[in-house]
């Protein structure tokens, strides 16, 4: 009797852990799936974003003219030696919608410019059911500008969660033509890249214009100058070559615009774009080489970025692939 109560003891204890056993191998291999589940879970909340963004462009779009906002361009108070009494501040240029035309006109929540999975935001403070604070920005992220100035609670950084540069860029791939780093620093240029890319940085560099009727007027003008690509020894082709088909001018709605405008403001007949506005990117999730040239995303698995385009939809591309997912793209927004 005592023998058979022992025997059923440890067949029971040997059950206990050959069924521990199998659970922790199907955890295991139910892992896999877990985090690809979570991970698009948040790519989609990262689209969520997007499609906000997309809304509030064509609301912008509705009462300018059809066309998306200038980029943010450098710093809304200038050069940081000249912004006054202003600390936590930075002088480079910022791809994204410029912030004083944007909020809060067209948006109040300033965390739509970070990418949910990438960090960047502080959860709200909330006591019980009452909310004590608003989800608000990272300051280590997304700096603010500190101090005695006219800036002081001004965004820095706006594009540190999505990439945005308020032109058509109808390519930026790796068998495009190429500015390599001996060229760009044989002409002073700000980068190396995508010859396209690399004039829109310079455009960035060489137009430091904090007025706002100013700037808009100047950036349908962008590429009109080409003077960058003559001392590479590419003459300046405007549309219709293959260098000037990359570069168009402001983002704006092919598909409403009228032709006249079109011609006037861009330099190009909106008709033959018209096919094209639904697949030419507007907003996307940041990506960049670090110092090693590996690329850096907002999402880990799968390795791509979330990307918006002109006719409202988001979609995820993954990496290598074409503008703005290629190599070269990646390269380039490793000069910072």
């Amino acid at each position: 009797m005592g023998t058979e109560i022992k025997s059923r003891r440890g067949l029971r204890l040997r059950d206990v852990i050959i069924v521990i056993v199998l659970l922790a191998v199907l955890a295991l291999l139910a892992l896999p799936v877990v985090r690809t589940t979570m991970n698009t879970t948040l790519s989609r909340s990262c689209q969520g974003n997007l499609k906000e963004w997309a809304a509030i462009f064509a609301m912008y779009r509705t009462e300018h003219n059809h066309m998306n906002p200038p980029a943010h361009g450098f710093e809304t108070f200038g050069a940081a030696s000249n912004a006054s009494g202003c600390s936590n501040i930075d002088d480079a240029f910022d791809f994204a919608p410029d912030l004083r035309l944007i909020f809060p006109e067209y948006a109040t929540d300033t965390t739509i410019l970070a990418c949910p999975d990438a960090g960047g935001v502080i959860p709200a403070a909330t006591i019980g059911p009452a909310v004590l604070k608003k989800p608000r920005l990272d300051s280590k992220t997304f700096g603010i500008a500190e101090g005695n100035c006219a800036a002081a609670g001004s965004i820095t950084r706006p594009s540190a969660g999505y990439t945005y540069f308020g032109f058509e860029m109808r390519y930026a791939n790796d068998d495009n033509a190429q500015v390599s780093e001996a060229q760009a620093a044989q002409c002073g240029l700000p980068a190396a890249g995508p010859a396209n890319v690399v004039g829109l940085l310079e455009h960035f560099q060489v137009d430091d214009d904090t007025d706002i009727t100013k700037a808009q007027s100047l950036r349908s003008k962008a590429f009109n100058r080409g003077d960058y690509m003559q001392p590479l020894g590419w003459p300046y082709v405007p549309y219709g070559g293959e260098l000037g088909l990359a570069m168009i001018g402001p983002l704006n709605d092919a598909a409403l615009a009228s032709n006249v405008t079109a011609v006037a403001l861009v330099g190009f007949d909106n008709s033959e774009a018209a096919s094209d506005f639904p697949t030419l990117p507007v907003m996307w999730d940041t990506i960049h080489q670090d110092a090693s040239g590996n690329p850096v995303f907002n999402h880990e698995a799968p390795k791509g970025c979330n990307v918006l385009f002109m006719d409202g939809h988001a979609e995820f591309k993954e990496y290598p692939g074409l503008f703005p997912v290629s190599k070269t793209f990646a390269a380039m927004k490793a000069v910072r």
